[in-house]
């Protein structure tokens, strides 16, 4: 509507996802936002642990010709990070100006969550344990065999280099009869009806296209693209679509099938998947956002707790100085208790 232009929107809250204390340095000093932070309220730093895309190493290009990413491969075919990609958290909290920021990335355990607080952070993200749970929009029947698979044994995450055509590592739950399987996807007529990944070109004419590497391999050739590049790559938009329940059906047909070709899923996740299992009661596949929330804060009752037991005379101190000490204590740490019921959803 025309109207709508000349209303002044309001500026959204902006909480960059980062991977180096150099590129949270580099966002405040290139934002556009007011203030000291110039918009930024916070930073969330995401480890290549992560599910869905990850940072790259540092250092790790992919190259579709050359081929001399690979040189940076482990024995599994996966980006190989090091030393170099560890976040040093004290140096980050100062860097950042006091900034809020939160962990993400395997830190869905009480104990990380408790690290990161202790060392003056706001909290955790956490995505693969509520990806799997009642709540979230993963298809149920493909989230059932998740979980049943879990509860059975560990399942493998692999870092794709090459599977995302936005050049990042994109993280893959192998799982049997999943587009995770290459020979499947083979099978699989490209096709970019989506395009949510499309990036702009310049055409012959001068005019803006758009193209995406895992496209048919003729139509990116016939926009500039090299073949090298559409190798290994998948389409990530319909997948991730298969994932909720709407896979698109194809305007093409598998080879040797008389029916257009149905879209099927391409799980993603974070290496700690199989840390879903703590939350499932054994042969039920299933569990509820709140056993997540339940397991994460509950320790945080429990050390409370045993630890106001230490102040439950403090009354009973004969020196008034002491006395006004130990009940201080004791009044903070029931406020803690109370915080945690207060999240937990404790009358």
């Amino acid at each position: 509507m025309p109207e709508l232009a000349n209303e002044e929107l309001k500026r959204p809250n902006f909480f960059p996802i980062v991977s180096s204390v150099l590129l949270a340095q580099a966002m405040l000093k290139r934002a556009s936002g007011a203030g000291p932070t110039k918009g930024i309220q916070g930073f969330v730093i995401e480890m290549p642990t992560a599910g869905g895309h990850n940072a790259p190493p540092r250092g790790f290009k992919y190259d579709a010709e050359m081929k001399s990413h690979t040189l940076a491969l482990n024995e599994r075919g996966e980006p190989v990070y090091g030393p170099k990609d560890e976040v040093d958290l004290v140096k980050f909290k100062t860097a950042v100006k006091g900034l809020p920021f939160f962990m993400a990335g395997y830190y869905a355990r009480p104990e990380k969550l408790q690290e990161v607080l202790a060392i003056g952070g706001q909290g955790i993200q956490v995505g693969t344990s509520f990806a799997f749970s009642k709540e979230s929009g993963l298809e149920p029947n493909v989230k059932a065999e998740v979980l049943r698979q879990i509860q059975n044994g560990d399942l493998s995450i692999f870092t794709d280099p090459v599977a995302s055509p936005t050049g990042f590592p994109f993280k893959v739950l192998e799982l049997e009869d999943s587009l995770s399987v290459k020979g499947k996807y083979e099978e699989r007529p490209r096709v970019c009806n989506l395009g949510y990944l499309r990036t702009p070109y310049t055409t012959p004419q001068g005019k803006v296209g758009y193209r995406c590497a895992s496209e048919p391999v003729d139509d990116w050739v016939k926009k500039g693209g090299t073949v090298e590049a559409t190798v290994g790559r998948k389409c990530l938009c319909n997948g991730l679509m298969a994932n909720a329940g709407m896979p698109q059906v194809s305007p093409f047909k598998v080879a040797g099938q008389d029916s257009r070709y149905v879209e099927e899923i391409l799980i993603t996740a974070g290496d700690d998947v199989n840390q879903c299992r703590k939350y499932m009661l054994e042969g039920v596949y299933e569990y509820d956002a709140k056993t997540v929330i339940d397991y994460l804060l509950g320790r945080f009752k429990e050390e409370y707790t045993s630890e106001s037991q230490l102040y439950k005379d403090a009354e009973a101190a004969e020196d008034p100085e002491v006395r006004a000490q130990l009940m201080a204590k004791a009044k903070e740490i029931q406020a803690k208790i109370s915080e945690v019921d207060s999240q937990l959803g404790v009358k």
